[in-house]
């Protein structure tokens, strides 16, 4: 049997909203008691929210889902722009404009799904995946139920 918990964050359109996910992504994946997945899911909602907040500019929703049977955390971040995100591709001093780079080598997937509203983009992280070969669960300074701060 799949049991599956959902939080939800509704956020303006400002850069402060960034941050902000980053944050409750944090908050809730230690409340679950993963926190091997915080650096890799902040990292990659910063990317999503950042886009939603540079390029659609409509206020965003962010969902983090646990589905416990598959042991899949998904974090969901939905804009009302129907314009798809897509990749591009930069020279070596761009300093901007990778974000969906980052989260197709980070997360164990991701995606993309347009609905009556705008879209969600969306990835997903296994708690005992490893991206690139690394333990996720390792994390120094990390207690079992919380992220370890950000400095």
């Amino acid at each position: 049997m799949t049991v599956r918990e959902d939080r939800e964050l509704r956020l303006p359109p400002r850069p402060a909203s960034v941050r902000e996910s980053r944050s409750f992504v944090r908050s809730v994946l230690g409340s679950w008691g993963l926190p091997g997945l915080c650096d890799d899911a902040g990292l990659l909602v910063s990317e999503l929210a950042s886009n939603a907040v540079v390029h659609a500019g409509t206020p965003l929703t962010l969902t983090v889902s646990w589905r416990r049977g598959t042991n899949r955390v998904r974090v969901t971040v939905h804009d009302e722009s129907t314009v798809p995100p897509r990749l591009r591709a930069h020279d070596v001093g761009a300093t901007a404009g990778r974000g969906l780079q980052i989260v197709t080598a980070v997360a164990d997937a991701s995606g993309v799904v347009r609905t009556g509203t705008g879209k969600d983009v969306w990835f997903e992280l296994e708690p005992d995946a490893g991206t690139h070969g690394r333990d996720r669960a390792a994390v120094p300074g990390g207690s079992p139920s919380m992220c370890p701060r950000l400095r």
